[in-house]
């Protein structure tokens, strides 16, 4: 497992590392929507400066997709969410 190292107490081992897994908020190219409006939601809801966004839709134009954020589970679903609100195709994925 890859992720944030968590460190627990086990009063019967000592100390326990676990790993907390990441994910890749990844969105899609789609026939639907356009670059401009795209870069406009991830500036709308990430805060990323215009031309970061206009780098990951180019990505998404000519690569078919873009690792958007990468987070712990719950914070990337509702970024999920959110994009899906807005019509945008994205997934999840593990980061491995």
């Amino acid at each position: 497992m890859s992720g944030v190292p968590v460190t627990a107490k086990n009063p019967n081992v000592g100390t326990v590392k676990a790993s907390v897994p990441r994910w890749n908020l990844i969105v899609w190219d789609d026939p639907i929507n356009s670059l401009d409006y795209i870069a406009e939601v991830l500036h709308r809801h990430f805060g990323y400066p215009r031309p970061t966004c206009e780098a990951l839709t180019l990505q998404v134009h000519s690569d078919g997709k873009a690792i958007i954020a990468t987070g712990l589970r719950e914070r990337v679903e509702a970024d999920l969410q959110t994009l899906h609100d807005y019509g945008v195709q994205s997934t999840l994925e593990r980061v491995t």
